[in-house]
């Protein structure tokens, strides 16, 4: 068991950055959790890319969002659905990209994570060729 307190501490020496303790109070801080973000932080440091697994309502989102917060990266959300069309991710990564490359933003992270992407039929355009 861990406290908040010392939660938050143990990712600012990893992660270099030290969040208040004020920052999301209600998240709750577990073991478990800490453990998951570290190993993103280390596989998106090699170029590793990152798929995060679970049910529905299991706290993905909030576990990413959580990060980036910590962090300081922009976080851009895409809640894909059965539906959704390539050409609407495709214009959906504009403002990611445009951030990436910005210069005001060069030293700051952007992590684009899509939400439920095993609904759609477009996973093909995410796989490396």
């Amino acid at each position: 068991k861990i406290t908040r307190e010392q939660a938050l501490a143990l990712l600012g020496s990893i992660l270099g950055f030290y969040p208040d303790e004020s920052y999301q109070p209600d998240y709750v801080l577990t073991v478990d959790n800490l453990l998951k973000m570290l190993a993103i932080q280390l596989r998106v440091r090699y170029g590793i890319p990152v798929i995060i697994m679970g049910e529905t309502g299991c706290g993905k989102t909030a576990l990413i969002s959580f990060m980036c917060g910590i962090i300081r990266a922009n976080l851009f959300v895409l809640n894909v659905h059965g539906g959704i069309t390539e050409r609407e991710i495709v214009e959906f990564m504009r403002a990611p990209i445009a951030v990436a490359t910005a210069e005001e933003s060069r030293n700051q992270d952007v992590y684009v994570f899509f939400d439920e992407i095993n609904t759609c039929d477009c996973v093909s355009m995410f796989l490396n060729s």
